[in-house]
């Protein structure tokens, strides 16, 4: 009795699963995509070529001939005798059968929604977020181990029932149906299964799966619409300016140049030696000390030039060097008297020319 009370309380179960939402809107997908006769009916072709790209997305040891064999004999088990396409409901039984052997042993609905959207990417094509449909089964590659560990986590997992349900194959059946198919946790689920189903195969589709069924409102945005619109509008931001009521800063005043001890650099001024004569136009000014020092060079330069012109006795003054003119004069008790102190006055020469023609005789 217990085990026939278990097994009926897997049928439930699965009755209640099958009538879920998320999971019919799972395997429409699939039916969306197979070709239809006039009848909107699946024929034998499409119901093959379906069950081959499953195969092989769910098989590791995949052979063309034992899968074409495998396909059909499903097709004679799924269909009455002499029955030639398969209706939509019959379709939904035999994609429901097939997730329940490979989530068995428990009864999940985040398994079953994990095999059934794994399964739909996997074997068919897409354009961007859009499946246009089966892809090539020559392009088809096998779910990686990921994916099934997955399904078998999700599978196994199982509700443990509190103190106030533990009793009886119904309150247990309430708790399962707490767990799995209230509108909180059918909405958990998809969120989940849909991060899975990306994780596994790296779609965009994943994504969408079930944006329409996931609880949100149809003017809510998701992630991937508000990257949409903001890579949009980042043309149109203009950039940023400077505040125009702040004021400037300052100038700092510059040094001038050739003035000793405005800056820590010494002093830009050319060496002038005496020999040379005036200085160009637009040179820096000398210091002060050295000022004076070249008046006192050119001074003695005229000085010495008016006592070579003939005819002019003028006293001669005492020659000094030009180094002498440089340094101060040393003065007190330990000044030497210098040679030339006292020197005569003598006449200026005259010159031979200037006196032979002094000496002739005046014309009469």
């Amino acid at each position: 009795d217990l085990d026939r009370a278990e097994e009926d309380s897997k049928v439930q179960r699965k009755l209640h699963l099958f009538r879920c939402q998320s999971i019919q809107v799972s395997i429409k997908r699939l039916w969306d995509m197979l070709p239809l006769d006039e009848d909107g009916e699946l024929v034998m072709e499409g119901y093959v070529e379906l069950n081959l790209r499953l195969q092989k997305c769910l098989s590791k040891d995949f052979v063309l001939e034992q899968a074409v064999d495998s396909a059909v004999g499903d097709w004679a088990e799924d269909v009455h005798e002499g029955q030639q396409s398969m209706t939509e409901e019959e379709f939904s039984m035999f994609l429901f059968e097939l997730c329940s052997l490979w989530c068995s042993p428990g009864i999940s609905l985040r398994a079953y929604l994990l095999f059934l959207n794994t399964a739909f990417i996997a074997i068919t094509e897409a354009r961007g977020a859009h499946t246009v449909g089966l892809r090539d089964l020559d392009a088809i590659e096998h779910l990686s181990k990921s994916f099934f560990d997955l399904v078998s986590l999700q599978s196994s997992a199982r509700v443990e029932p509190g103190p106030e349900v533990a009793g009886g194959p119904n309150e247990a059946l309430n708790a399962w149906y707490s767990a799995n198919l209230t509108s909180d946790a059918s909405q958990q689920a998809m969120l989940q299964v849909q991060r899975q189903v990306f994780q596994v195969t790296h779609d965009v589709r994943a994504v969408f799966l079930f944006r329409d069924h996931d609880g949100r409102e149809q003017d809510e945005h998701d992630n991937l619409q508000l990257v949409r619109h903001a890579s949009k509008t980042l043309s149109k931001v203009s950039r940023a300016q400077a505040p125009r009521d702040l004021p400037l800063a300052p100038r700092m005043p510059e040094p001038r140049r050739g003035i000793v001890g405005t800056t820590k650099e010494p002093a830009m001024i050319p060496w002038w030696p005496h020999t040379t004569g005036a200085r160009e136009k637009g040179a820096p000014q000398a210091p002060e000390g050295r000022s004076q020092a070249l008046a006192n060079i050119a001074t003695s330069a005229a000085q010495r030039r008016n006592l070579s012109a003939p005819g002019r006795p003028v006293a001669r003054p005492a020659p000094q060097s030009s180094s002498l003119a440089l340094l101060p004069q040393a003065t007190g008790a330990g000044a030497r008297p210098h040679s030339g102190a006292r020197e005569r006055q003598e006449p200026v020469p005259v010159g031979r020319a200037f006196e032979t023609r002094r000496a002739q005789p005046k014309g009469r």
